[in-house]
């Protein structure tokens, strides 16, 4: 039952990956700005709540991939772990700290081999940038996206938070444990501030147990993305 739910998911995700894109010439006249203030809406900062999170798993070369879940004692819930990031802070950088705080593991990013929309720069001095650039060439497709082995935000979730009504975006990125250290399938920490405990589970099981169907849409984009890339892209990305 698992892991057809995990099937499920991630047949869905195909279809969404996979819809028609069509790219068009925009003359910008009085219907265009009509359609486009239609579907415009602005948030100040106090009616929006900006959380990053990961999908963590355990060994892309693994049989049977792990994911790292908590269990929110307030909610009653299995979640993927996430929070609020803070003044100042890198979007990446958030996610990472608040799967250590809350699960006790310390990661690092993952890369993986997706389509975004995000802009390639020509000159960096990111040295792993560079190095993805030299090794790893994105491509372009028809639909103006670029393929490419990235550790970038894959997927983006918002509804509003019950508490305070602010419209909540999450910003998913895929991570792994750190080199130096072993997850274990069993119960890993515990955040006793904020009633938080971890677990792994195979990517079947965590997608069965995950309350909202925003997060099982990321576990299953991940695991998806995550077969698609061959060996050579993984032992490359492991080396990053």
């Amino acid at each position: 039952m698992a892991a057809s739910l995990l099937e499920q998911a991630k047949d869905k995700a195909i279809r969404l990956l996979n819809r028609p894109w069509h790219k068009r010439q925009v003359i910008w006249n009085d219907h265009e700005w009509d359609n486009l203030e239609h579907h415009s809406e602005a948030y100040d900062t106090q009616a929006l709540m900006i959380s990053c999170g990961t999908v963590t798993i355990d060994g892309p070369e693994s049989s049977e991939r792990q994911v790292l879940l908590i269990w929110n004692k307030n909610t009653s819930a299995w979640q993927l772990p996430k929070g609020r990031k803070n003044v100042h802070e890198d979007f990446s950088e958030a996610a990472l700290r608040e799967t250590t705080e809350e699960t006790g593991v310390a990661v690092q990013p993952l890369y993986m081999r997706f389509c975004t929309r995000l802009t390639l720069p020509e000159r960096t001095e990111d040295e792993t940038a560079v190095q993805l650039r030299r090794h790893r060439s994105g491509s372009r497709t028809d639909n103006g996206t670029i393929n490419l082995l990235n550790r970038d935000i894959f997927c983006i979730s918002q509804y509003p938070d019950p508490a305070t009504g602010a419209m909540r975006h999450i910003y998913w990125y895929a991570a792994r444990p750190l080199r130096t250290a072993t997850p274990n399938p069993n119960l890993l920490g515990r955040d006793d501030s904020a009633n938080i405990t971890a677990q792994w589970f195979p990517a079947a099981e965590a997608v069965s147990r995950l309350k909202m169907s925003v997060e099982r849409r990321a576990v299953a984009l991940a695991v998806h993305y995550a077969e698609q890339m061959t060996e050579e892209e993984w032992k490359y990305s492991l080396e990053l």
